[in-house]
């Protein structure tokens, strides 16, 4: 429980710092190119920080099991998984109709809301195969296939923002 509020709670900054620096480019502020720029690193490294805490963390499970409701965990996993759903299609909106290309702030943020989509889908299927097979192995195992993934896309995201913005765009 601990674990997910600090990674809640990057998240809730995340996304602020990436709305008010969304902000400051709109406003016409001089500075605003190089704020966006520190903000995506900001939250790159944080999203970094996150992932690698959630590997700590499965590891830890792998080597001293606990044991997991998956039924609960399931259902909800399944309400945060609508959430996040609900999240990321807010973002990709903004970012089509409202933000041309996606901008390295735009990514940076978009990269928080797919880690939690992804750990919302993971937690669902990790729910569902303990509640029928009890096999308490999966959740750590998929938490750690999900980080790499998200750790991939980061070290991309980084290395976009160290080269002022060149890449690929999602």
């Amino acid at each position: 429980m601990l674990s997910d509020a600090w990674h809640m709670l990057f998240d809730v900054l995340a996304l602020g710092l990436a709305m008010w620096a969304a902000h400051q480019a709109r406003s016409g502020h001089p500075a605003s190119k190089h704020t966006e720029r520190r903000v995506s690193m900001i939250n790159a490294v944080s999203m970094l920080l996150v992932t690698g805490w959630i590997v700590y963390e499965a590891i830890e499970r792998l080597q001293n099991p606990r044991p997991v409701a998956g039924g609960y965990v399931s259902i909800i996993a399944l309400v945060g998984l609508l959430v996040n759903l609900v999240v990321a299609k807010h973002m990709h909106h903004q970012h089509e109709h409202h933000g041309g290309d996606a901008n390295l702030n735009h990514r940076a943020a978009f990269l928080h809301v797919l880690g939690d989509l992804l750990g919302s889908v993971t937690a669902v299927v990790a729910g569902v195969v303990i509640y029928f097979t009890g096999w308490m192995s999966i959740d750590p195992i998929l938490s750690i296939l999900i980080s790499v993934l998200l750790l991939v896309v980061t070290l991309n995201l980084i290395r976009d923002i160290l080269r002022g913005g060149a890449g690929h765009h999602h």
